[in-house]
C-alpha cells in the first residue's frame, strides 16, 4: 500500500502475468478503493474548511465524522491559517524555585504612571527574591536611577542577610543594560540573565507581581476615593502587605515569614488606607485650649519608624506615630463623581449648613435678614419644600443669579446734539430711538460689580492720558514686522552702528567643521516718558544663549553691548 506503506500479499509471475490468491486480490481491491474514497474526502473535508471560515479541522470531524473515516486529521495543513491565526507558544507554569534566598533575583520597571506623586515620582522598580518571592518597591523620578537602586539593593543584603545576589533577571530594557550596571555586576560576580526581546513571558515572576500590586494600589485608591497624587503611597502600602500575606507558591507561608521567621509580621494592626484620622498633636507650642489632635488621612505604614504614616493635605506635612485615632469607615477625601462613585441625587454644590459653616470661618457680619433667610432654608429644606422667589444666604455670600436691570426711558432727551457722549461713570439717559445696545439693560452676577471700584473718571488727566497712550505704539514680534516701520527700522540701525564701532564686538572667521553655532535675536521695547509720551523706540541684537550645549559652549558668555549700569 503506497499510502501506508504495509505490504498487502505476494503473486508470482506466469506468462507475463501476475497471478494472485483470491485472499490477496480481495485485500488489494478493498485498499485501493479506500483510497480513491480517501482522496475525495480530503477535498470535500477542504472545502468545507475553506466555506466555514477556516474552520480549524477538529471542529470539521465533530460536523462531519463520515468524512475522517479513511482520513487521518494529522494529515491536513493550511497555509493560510499559519499566517492568519499564528500565536506565540505558550509557556508551561515553571515551580522550579532556589533553594537559598538572593540566589536569584527578579526585577523590572513600570512606568510612567501619567500623574506624578506629590514628591515627582513616575515610576517604580521591583526586586523579587526567587527564594521567598518577597517584593522590595522603590520609587523612581527617572529610569536612569536604576543602577543606584541596584547597587544599594546587593549592599543592603550583604548586610543584612550576610549573602551575595548570584543571578539578576531582567528584561533588556535600556535602564538594565547600561554600562554603569554592567560593570557593577561583572565586579560582584552576579550573573545578568535577560530574556528575548519582545518576550515578557519569560520574566513572568516579575510582570504577575507588577500586575499584583497595581490590583490592590487601585483596590484601596478606589475604596477610599484616594487621588492619583498619593499612588506611590498606596503602591508602597501594597508591597507590606502583599509580603505578609500566605501565597500557595510557598504552600501557604508568607514572602515575610520566609525572610525573617522569628519576627512579628504584624507590628501595628492594618487599617483601612485613605480613611480620616487624628493625630494626637506634640507640638511645644501647644497651647490649653488649642485642639489636642490633627485631622489627617492615613497613607501607608513607615519601612523604618513603628507608627502609622498620616499625612494633612491642607498643609502636606507628613505625621508618623503610634497615637492615632482612626475612622475607619469615613473617607477623608470627598466622592469623585467623574469615576461614577457618587450615589447620591443632590444638585446642590453646598448644603445650608455648610453655608453656616463657611459663615462662621469666614466670620462674615451677616445681618439678622440673611441669618433669618439661613434658618428659613433650612428648615425649608429639612420639610421637604421649595420656597420659590425668595433669595438665599448663597446669594449674599457668592452671588446672585444673572438678572437684567429695568432701565426708566426719559422722554426729554436732546438726540440732535452731536456733543453728547455717553460716559460710563455717568450714564445718560436713553429714549427707544436709540440703538439696541444702548437701549439694552445691564446684567450683574455679583453683588459689588467692577465698574463700581475700578474706574477711569478719578485719575488725573496726565496719567489718564499715560494711560491711554500704552496701547498705541505696537511692538513687532520679528524683524519683517521692524523693517515696514520706519522708527523700528531707524533704531535697529542705531544698534549696529554701536556694535560697528566697538572693535571687539565680534570677529568674522569661517565656520568650522562640526562646530555648534549660537543663533541671534532682536529684542525691541517702547521707552516712555513720566507724561506718557514715547521717549524713544529701542531695540537691541542678543544671542540665543539657550542653544548652548554643555561641554561645548555653555559656559560662554555672549554680551556685544554692556552698560555702565549694568557693570554696577
Amino acid at each position: 500500500d503506497l499510502v501506508t506503506g504495509k505490504k498487502i500479499g505476494i503473486g508470482s509471475v506466469i506468462d507475463g502475468l501476475y497471478r494472485l490468491p483470491v485472499q490477496v486480490a480481495s485485500v488489494l481491491i478493498s485498499a485501493t478503493s479506500g483510497q480513491l474514497s480517501g482522496v475525495e474526502d480530503r477535498s470535500i473535508i477542504m472545502r468545507w474548511h475553506e466555506r466555514l471560515g477556516h474552520l480549524p479541522f477538529q471542529s470539521i470531524k465533530k460536523l462531519f465524522p463520515r468524512l475522517f473515516t479513511f482520513v487521518s486529521i494529522d494529515s491536513f495543513t493550511c497555509e493560510v491559517c499559519q499566517l492568519a491565526k499564528h500565536v506565540r507558544a505558550s509557556y508551561p507554569i515553571s515551580f522550579n524555585k532556589t533553594t537559598r534566598p538572593f540566589a536569584l533575583v527578579h526585577s523590572d520597571v513600570w512606568g510612567p504612571s501619567g500623574a506624578p506623586t506629590c514628591r515627582g515620582f513616575h515610576y517604580f522598580m521591583t526586586l523579587i527574591d526567587d527564594y521567598s518571592r518577597c517584593t522590595f518597591v522603590y520609587l523612581l523620578k527617572e529610569r536612569s536611577d536604576v543602577p543606584v537602586i541596584v547597587k544599594n539593593f546587593v549592599a543592603f543584603v550583604e548586610t543584612q542577610f550576610q549573602t551575595s545576589v548570584q543571578a539578576f533577571r531582567t528584561d533588556n530594557a535600556r535602564e538594565y543594560v547600561s554600562q554603569s550596571l554592567d560593570d557593577f555586576l561583572k565586579s560582584k560576580g552576579i550573573v545578568h540573565k535577560t530574556f528575548c526581546s519582545y518576550t515578557p513571558l519569560q520574566n513572568g515572576v516579575a510582570e504577575r507581581k507588577n500586575r499584583h500590586l497595581l490590583d490592590v494600589t487601585r483596590a484601596i485608591m478606589f475604596h477610599r476615593q484616594v487621588p492619583k497624587r498619593y499612588w506611590g503611597d498606596a503602591l508602597l502600602t501594597s508591597a507590606h502587605l502583599i509580603n505578609r500575606m500566605p501565597t500557595r507558591v510557598l504552600q501557604g507561608h508568607s514572602p515575610y515569614s520566609m525572610l525573617w521567621p522569628t519576627q512579628n509580621p504584624w507590628p501595628l494592626t492594618p487599617r483601612v488606607f485613605g480613611c480620616v484620622c487624628f493625630v494626637h498633636d506634640h507640638s511645644p507650642t501647644l497651647k490649653k485650649l488649642d485642639p489636642r489632635s490633627i485631622k489627617a488621612v492615613f497613607l501607608g505604614y513607615s519601612s523604618t519608624q513603628k507608627g502609622y504614616k498620616c499625612v494633612d493635605p491642607t498643609t502636606s506635612k507628613v505625621y508618623v506615630s503610634r497615637d492615632v485615632t482612626f475612622h475607619e469607615h469615613e473617607a477623608y477625601f470627598p466622592v469623585n463623581p467623574l469615576q461614577g462613585e457618587c450615589l447620591g441625587n443632590s444638585s446642590e454644590e453646598y448644603s445650608s449648613n455648610q453655608l453656616i459653616q463657611f459663615m462662621d470661618f469666614l466670620d462674615y457680619k451677616v445681618s439678622h435678614s440673611v441669618a433669618d433667610t439661613v434658618r428659613d432654608d433650612r428648615d425649608s429644606h429639612m420639610d421637604g419644600g421649595l420656597v420659590d422667589n425668595q433669595s438665599t444666604a448663597r446669594d449674599h455670600l457668592f452671588g446672585q443669579v444673572y438678572t437684567r436691570k429695568k432701565t426708566d426711558v426719559v422722554e426729554n432727551v436732546d438726540i440732535t446734539n452731536p456733543n453728547l457722549v455717553s460716559s460710563p461713570d455717568d450714564p445718560s439717559q436713553i429714549n427707544e430711538e436709540l440703538p439696541i445696545a444702548l437701549r439694552k439693560g445691564t446684567r450683574s452676577c455679583t453683588s459689588h460689580p467692577i465698574q463700581r471700584f475700578v474706574s477711569y473718571a478719578k485719575l488725573s488727566k496726565d496719567y489718564k492720558c499715560f494711560i491711554t497712550s500704552l496701547s498705541k505704539s505696537v511692538i513687532p514680534r520679528c524683524v519683517e514686522d521692524a523693517r515696514e516701520d520706519p522708527k523700528w527700522l531707524h533704531a535697529m540701525t542705531k544698534e549696529m552702528d554701536a556694535l560697528a564701532k566697538n572693535d571687539d564686538t565680534w570677529e568674522v572667521v569661517d565656520i568650522p567643521k562640526g562646530t555648534h553655532l549660537v543663533g541671534s535675536k532682536w529684542v525691541f521695547n517702547v521707552k516712555y516718558k513720566p507724561d506718557g509720551t514715547v521717549e524713544r523706540y529701542k531695540a537691541r541684537l542678543v544671542a540665543k544663549g539657550f542653544s548652548q550645549k554643555y561641554g561645548i559652549d555653555y559656559l560662554e558668555t555672549f554680551a556685544p553691548v554692556a552698560k555702565l549700569k549694568t557693570v554696577r
